[in-house]
């Protein structure tokens, strides 16, 4: 590894930090400005998501549970506000890292948040992005070592993910599993994962845990070389992420595609043009170490792309990329740019990053396409 992207390495790492907290003073628009949207209508029967393709409706409805989960921290704040919101719920709390039972020190200390909602016939897991002022949140984006999600003699383990996220996950995920078994094991209700910025990463590292769960969750299915524990997952609809850093290496994300087409799950990815955050980390701080990737098909991170633009436009997996071999939606942030914005008042946490921009942009999207979700 040359001296250059060994320095970005460190300074994407640096940026890391920071850079996927989600201020919610530094968007030139706000929540508040949005029409009041009229009954949640997520349709859970949509053949346009079914044959993974766009549909706006979805889309908006998910950055809009991504947003609510930031806003209540107890489960009778988060049913008052998805009342005000127009959500008719039959289940919905509030899951926090301190609940969770981990045995590792560093997830312990974790400040993993977000909801659960069961409505319209389908279950959603948000899962809550850093915070500003919350010093937990910065070292869990910090972190950007790569290790083995779960041990497992199945190519469940194939592939490494992001230290940080993966500690993040691991601090919530013993109770949180347990609920989600038991409501959708039987595979009759179905489920969506969600997130914005580092939830939307930790929501990536849900949606794996789940597709491969009796070969990640059982001690005697961990030695199980014949795959037949495959057979006993929980099946995710669709994963959508806003603003998400990259999760993981690319055989990681080789078996998360693969996987994905054999269950049926959808995996949309939402970026706008100039979120920074979302090219984030690119390499880990160690340079025998593979490059971070997000999930994509052959190498190609814009597979399942979504560019938001400023006036509403959408480009779904755009056919052309940054990079020399056209794989990249955006153009990896640099060192140098990371430095660049950092002195002049704009560090890369704060270009087109909040999620109240995500929420506007889908707004004028749903808007534009003629089904609205104002009244």
């Amino acid at each position: 590894m040359s001296l250059r992207p060994l320095l970005s390495a460190l300074g994407l790492t640096a940026a890391a930090a920071l850079g996927c907290a989600s201020p919610t003073g530094e968007s030139p628009t706000d929540e508040s400005a949005l029409s009041e949207p009229r009954e949640f209508d997520f349709d859970v029967r949509s053949r346009l998501e079914r044959a993974g393709e766009l549909d706006e409706r979805n889309s908006y409805w998910a950055a809009r549970l991504a947003a609510i989960s930031y806003e209540h921290d107890t489960d009778a704040s988060l049913q008052t506000g998805l009342r005000a919101a127009g959500v008719p719920f039959e289940e919905a709390f509030v899951f926090h890292a301190s609940e969770g039972d981990s045995k590792n020190p560093l997830a312990r200390h974790s400040g993993t948040s977000g909801i659960y909602v069961r409505a319209s016939g389908a279950g959603f897991l948000v899962f809550r992005g850093s915070e500003d002022g919350k010093t937990n949140d910065a070292i869990t984006d910090a972190v950007a070592l790569q290790v083995e999600a779960r041990y497992s003699l199945t190519r469940a383990s194939a592939g490494q993910v992001h230290l940080g996220f993966h500690t993040a996950l691991d601090s919530v995920w013993k109770p949180l599993r347990e609920k989600l078994v038991r409501r959708h094991g039987d595979r009759r209700l179905p489920l969506y994962v969600m997130g914005h910025s580092l939830g939307g990463a930790i929501a990536t590292l849900a949606v794996h845990q789940l597709l491969f769960d009796e070969c990640l969750n059982s001690t005697m299915a961990r030695i199980d070389v014949a795959g037949l524990c495959e057979q006993n997952y929980v099946p995710v609809a669709a994963l959508y992420t806003f603003g998400s850093p990259r999760t993981g290496n690319q055989e990681f994300v080789e078996m998360m595609v693969a996987r994905a087409k054999e269950t049926g799950t959808k995996f949309f990815r939402f970026v706008n043009v100039g979120d920074q955050v979302s090219m984030l980390p690119r390499y880990a701080p160690v340079a025998v170490v593979e490059p971070f990737r997000h999930l994509g098909e052959a190498g190609d991170e814009k597979a399942f792309a979504v560019l938001l633009h400023k006036d509403g436009q959408v480009t779904f997996r755009p056919t052309v990329g940054c990079d020399a071999d056209g794989r990249l939606a955006q153009c990896d942030l640099s060192l140098w740019t990371g430095l660049e914005g950092v002195a002049g008042g704009t560090p890369p946490w704060h270009v087109e990053h909040s999620r109240s921009i995500y929420l506007e942009r889908l707004r004028a999207t749903v808007m534009r396409a003629g089904t609205s979700p104002a009244k």
